[in-house]
């Protein structure tokens, strides 16, 4: 993946300059130069979103790439892209663009919903408030109501601005490090066509070793402590031999893999 962040910008120009500074791929500068029919200038909407969540930084999302036989992972590239834009340079910006045409794979409606983002006017550039939907409108509603405070809030102000601006002046003047972080081997094409179509969520009770498959077709549970053999309930029987394998395989290889995967998150 390729990311970046433009720092506090005030005006077009700056974003701009910054796109072809990273030398951003994506078709960027066709958003914040444009006019949304719903939500106007796209600079204006940004500098709303600074002054609700109390963040000053657009956050630019411009690369990804999946390796073959990882593009089907339900859930892998929303889980890759919240984890971005709730790392260390999602915490300072208020909004995020990311350019669909950069990907190697389709993204599809519901998961930009899940994360947020959504087209901006013509383009296929999306946009979105960096930050949980839930959240944005909680903000926004404490921020009109302190207006009427005599202890308001300044708007835009964070706490320890010049020690964090410290410390990414820091950051940014030192060598990219490389993190490693090699994903479990593909499950077996003959396993993986077992697998039902509309993979919506897994459920993982670590006390118990169950794993719960979501489909749009119902529910599959699979049982069984990590280490022992996986056993079928319910509904999961029913079904066909190759898709009891894929069942059996995904519970192996999810106590398998897990814990590593979320330690090496991590680190």
């Amino acid at each position: 993946m390729t990311a970046f962040t433009v720092r506090a910008p005030d005006e077009v120009d700056e974003i701009v300059e910054a796109l072809q500074t990273s030398d951003a791929q994506g078709s960027y500068s066709s958003v914040v130069t444009g006019t949304d029919p719903n939500g106007g200038p796209f600079v204006s909407l940004f500098a709303g979103a600074a002054e609700v969540l109390e963040r000053d930084d657009l956050l630019i999302i411009d690369r990804i790439e999946i390796e073959t036989g990882f593009d089907h992972l339900p859930h892998l590239v929303p889980a890759i892209m919240t984890a971005v834009q709730n790392g260390p340079a999602g915490r300072t910006a208020a909004f995020v663009l990311a350019d669909p045409a950069q990907w190697n794979f389709v993204l599809s409606n519901d998961e930009c919903e899940a994360i947020n983002l959504a087209p901006w006017a013509e383009t296929g550039v999306l946009v979105g408030v960096n930050a949980d939907r839930h959240e944005a409108h909680e903000r926004a509603t404490d921020l009109i109501a302190s207006r009427t405070a005599e202890d308001a809030p300044t708007p835009g102000s964070r706490a320890g601005e010049m020690w964090v601006s410290e410390i990414l002046d820091r950051a940014a003047e030192e060598p990219a490090l490389a993190v490693p972080f090699a994903l479990p081997p593909a499950i077996p094409a003959n396993i993986w066509a077992g697998a039902p179509a509309g993979l919506l969520h897994v459920d993982a009770d670590p006390d118990t070793g169950t794993l719960t498959i979501q489909t749009d077709d119902g529910e599959f549970e699979v049982v069984g402590l990590p280490g022992n053999a996986p056993q079928l309930v319910g509904a999961a029987v029913g079904n066909s031999i190759q898709t009891q394998a894929w069942l059996r395989a995904v519970h192996e290889r999810w106590w398998t893999y897990q814990h590593a995967l979320q330690t090496g998150c991590t680190k």
